[in-house]
């Protein structure tokens, strides 16, 4: 996604900082953990009662840096120019969509209805529609309903995700590199089990800190050269970034139980062979984390 001041070529600046507590454990108790963005300008710090990595201070999280941050997203890629006929990238990024719809029938024993916040143009609801799932979409960007509304015909919703008062129960929600965009991730776990059918599966994707790469990469900033660039434009990309320890902290905390969770890559979405099952599942060193929760 891009920001509405890419688009403007303008500089973002932060207005008003906001001094926050961990927002998985409320702990005010940290150690600093990475200074990152134009002339180091944001700061992750580690919470010493959960290890979750956030960002403090933060900009205020007010209606102008929503607007900022997500109501644009880039209209070529991810389904959006298309309504009907897939190109290249978007059928692969379909048929992985497929993979993980697989994944989440296994682990749930059927098919259902199925709520995915944070939507953007679609593709994983209309990889779902066509699987044989009923569907319905949340996202807060007007643009991106529209387009579902319009082009695929689907349910979706243009709202943040705690004001929707839904009349059904979902047999599988699922939140794919969203909840780390958001300041109230203990109000969204408190309204997932409000949600979510007794018996009902929640699928939460999250960026992995602790990735080999990352790891790597860090050491290089740190200690050899750090030739990270940032662009005038961008906010900070994330409020905070979910740790394995911090994952299973909320997750108990909310009385759910993790039945599954592994790393994965863009380029193996569904690690279950061979040496990217020790990569992904014993050493959890990918990229990305994804959790199965259940009630």
């Amino acid at each position: 996604m891009v920001t509405i001041f890419k688009s403007k070529d303008k500089t973002f600046v932060v207005k008003e900082w906001d001094t926050v507590t961990c927002p998985f454990c409320k702990s005010s108790k940290y150690v600093e953990f990475e200074k990152f963005g134009r002339d180091n300008l944001y700061t992750y710090v580690k919470c010493k009662g959960c290890n979750l990595i956030y960002l403090n201070p933060r900009p205020l999280y007010d209606e102008e840096f929503i607007n900022i941050a997500y109501e644009e997203y880039d209209t070529e890629s991810y389904f959006y120019t298309s309504k009907g006929e897939l190109n290249a990238a978007e059928q692969k990024i379909y048929l992985d969509h497929k993979l993980i719809l697989e994944q989440m029938e296994s682990c749930l024993g059927r098919k259902g209805t199925l709520l995915e916040i944070g939507c953007m143009t679609g593709l994983f609801l209309k990889a779902a529609k066509d699987s044989g799932w009923k569907v319905t979409g949340v996202d807060i960007s007007k643009k991106m309903i529209e387009h579902i509304k319009n082009n695929l015909g689907i349910e979706a919703y243009a709202a943040q995700y705690e004001t929707l008062a839904f009349r059904k129960k979902f047999d599988v929600i699922y939140c794919s590199h969203v909840i780390e965009h958001i300041p109230n991730p203990n109000e969204w776990f408190t309204k997932f089990k409000k949600d979510l059918a007794v018996d009902g599966l929640i699928c939460v994707n999250i960026p992995n800190q602790y990735s080999f790469d990352r790891i790597i990469k860090r050491f290089i900033h740190k200690y050899v050269i750090d030739r990270r660039t940032w662009d005038n434009w961008r906010t900070p990309d994330h409020l905070y970034e979910p740790t394995i320890s911090a994952m299973n902290y909320i997750i108990k905390e909310h009385g759910l139980r993790a039945i599954d969770y592994f790393t994965y890559s863009s380029k193996n979405v569904v690690p279950n062979k061979g040496f990217s099952c020790i990569y992904h599942r014993v050493f959890k060193l990918g990229s990305k984390l994804r959790y199965f929760i259940k009630m």
